[in-house]
């Protein structure tokens, strides 16, 4: 017995170029990779009244929503788009399995990348879609039979409840004040995997400055930095190397020459290992002869 939607499949191929004029073909379609159908994750409402007064994208969130994020450096494309909203509908078929009369409304889509991308906007200009701002960095693009969101950690606020979401920031502006405003607020631990994570985070700290509001604070920021530097410690020589030279004018006045780069080199190393203090102590205290001695001999104290 043929099975009817291989029926309709042959019917379809074999009498659609001839009822056209050859105007139409019915192609088999190819088959598509499940791994493609794969979210980063879903976001259930569990308690919606406890979302109610967070700060959007939160608030939003009445029943599921299906999470794609894109970190900086990766590509936010129109595939990323038609991608989520795939992966989106693949979540929607197996909550009908689950309750069939599901109101698709109650599955969202939520896109999470650093900006809204021009693309997007071109869309809109072009009337494909329609923007519309729910909140500071979260867009609903419309029409749709759901909610469809993008959210821009660039453009959200700095609070306590969207972190999740501004860790997707990118731009060395955006970067550094999320670091100045986080450090006091996340533990060590949290600030140590956030830099080794994410690549961009080194480059921000380049001029770091940090509001102290309380001793707790300073500890909870020093902490942070020590973590920061761990992680990064060819970074750390760079602000070491910035507060050599104090230190280097005085070696080379007390040497009579400027400093040879393998004597900088070595200054460098031994900032790290002795401490600005017996380097204070030993260009203050050798003789020159003494000093040139103690620079270029590995097991000088």
């Amino acid at each position: 017995m043929e099975v009817p939607d291989q029926f309709l499949k042959a019917i379809l191929e074999q009498d659609t170029p001839v009822v056209t004029h050859q105007g139409a073909v019915f192609v088999r379609a190819p088959e598509i990779a499940t791994t493609e159908l794969t979210p980063d994750g879903l976001l259930r409402a569990e308690h919606p009244e406890r979302l109610a007064n967070l700060p959007a994208p939160w608030r939003l969130l009445r029943h599921e929503a299906v999470l794609d994020g894109k970190m900086p450096g990766a590509h936010v494309d129109a595939r990323v788009f038609e991608r989520c909203l795939w992966r989106r509908y693949a979540r929607q078929l197996q909550r009908l399995a689950e309750t069939p009369d599901d109101d698709p409304v109650r599955c969202a889509a939520w896109i999470v990348a650093p900006y809204l991308p021009d693309w997007l906007r071109t869309w809109e200009a072009t009337g494909r879609v329609a923007l519309r701002e729910l909140a500071p960095g979260c867009d609903a693009v419309e029409p749709s039979l759901f909610p469809i969101v993008w959210i821009a950690a660039n453009e959200l606020p700095l609070h306590d409840a969207l972190i999740p979401f501004l860790v997707a920031r990118s731009g060395k502006r955006k970067v550094r004040e999320l670091m100045r405003w986080i450090l006091g607020r996340c533990s060590p631990e949290w600030v140590r995997a956030m830099i080794r994570s994410l690549p961009e985070v080194r480059d921000a700290m380049a001029d770091f400055t940090f509001e102290i509001t309380s001793p707790e604070d300073k500890a909870r920021g020093d902490e942070s930095l020590r973590a920061f530097i761990n992680a990064w410690p060819n970074v750390a020589d760079e602000f070491r190397a910035e507060g050599l030279g104090p230190l280097q004018h005085q070696f080379s006045r007390r040497l009579g020459r400027p400093l040879t780069a393998a004597e900088h080199a070595t200054l460098l190393s031994r900032l790290r290992t002795h401490g600005p203090d017996r380097l204070g102590d030993v260009v203050l205290d050798l003789s020159r002869d003494e000093l040139a001695v103690w620079i270029t001999d590995p097991a000088a104290r």
